[in-house]
């Protein structure tokens, strides 16, 4: 199973490593590279800082609210595994975290039935023959 890890923090990763020392920044990824190296065989996507995130709706927690500000994706047996495996997560106090179900399924479901239409290194979902009718009219 795969799931998707969600950090979150008042402020942008890019934001903390401006305000960091070099002694913080440093042990900042030192904590994080621990924790990759440990967990190494489960990482699919060590993940990435984000740019500015936004809230679509008011957060209960009002405008100090944390921000989601970076991801990673992991591979485990189960929720408990993944919980397991973010346990000695650096940022563990922060961190949301669910499986991403279907991914090959899906796909798989797209493949069998035709919707899935790939040529040229392209993918994309197959229009239907009325929507092709429409666009050629």
């Amino acid at each position: 199973m795969k799931f998707l890890v969600l950090y979150r923090a008042p402020i942008s990763a890019v934001e903390q490593m401006a305000k960091a020392t070099p002694d913080q920044a440093k042990a900042g990824m030192d904590a994080w590279m621990t924790w990759a190296e440990k967990t190494r065989s489960a990482i699919i996507d060590l993940g990435a800082p984000l740019g500015e995130s936004r809230a679509t709706t008011p957060s209960p927690g009002g405008a100090g609210s944390a921000k989601i500000v970076g991801y990673s994706i992991i591979q485990a047996d189960s929720m408990d595994a993944a919980i397991e495996l973010l346990r000695d997560h650096p940022h563990k106090e922060e961190i949301i975290t669910g499986e991403i179900p279907y991914t090959s399924d899906l796909f798989r479901l797209c493949q069998e039935n035709g919707w899935l239409n790939i040529r040229r290194g392209v993918s994309s979902i197959r229009e239907s023959r009325t929507q092709r009718r429409a666009m050629s009219a």
